[in-house]
């Protein structure tokens, strides 16, 4: 309902799943609705996708991006790392495109660059933002 709000042909930002990453991914493979963290976070992208479809649909002038999910909680850096790197896949990246949504490339927000795809759970969270970037 908020889509019809916006005006025809403003672009439009999304920033989707920073609560399922903090929240629901986890429940929903606890609660057996998924085999993995990893079918879950894949299940999350296609609804993504199935969402922008939508909004496509009912805003065809605008410029719709989407933004990467921040990776500033370290509680929660593991899943929003996995589910930002499933953002920026080929498949997802065309996903994205047959909505006419783009995928915004974001720098690192982490001292000495972004972290190993292979970083275990304690890299992950040891890792430092950018002084700029501190919250506290």
């Amino acid at each position: 309902e908020r889509v019809a709000n916006v005006p025809a042909g403003a672009p439009v930002l999304f920033i989707l799943g920073e609560i399922d990453c903090r929240e629901g991914i986890l429940r929903a493979v606890q609660q057996g609705k998924h085999d993995s963290i990893e079918a879950a976070l894949s299940s999350l992208v296609g609804l993504y996708a199935g969402l922008l479809q939508d909004v496509r649909r009912k805003l065809p002038k605008s410029r719709i991006f989407v933004h990467p999910v921040p990776n500033v909680l370290p509680e929660t850096r593991l899943i929003t790392l996995a589910f930002n790197r499933m953002l920026a896949s080929p498949e997802a990246r065309d996903d994205f495109g047959r909505a006419g949504a783009q995928l915004l490339d974001m720098d690192s927000l982490f001292k000495g660059g972004a972290p190993s795809p292979h970083a275990g759970p304690e890299a992950l969270a040891a890792l430092e933002l950018l002084d700029h970037l501190r919250l506290d």
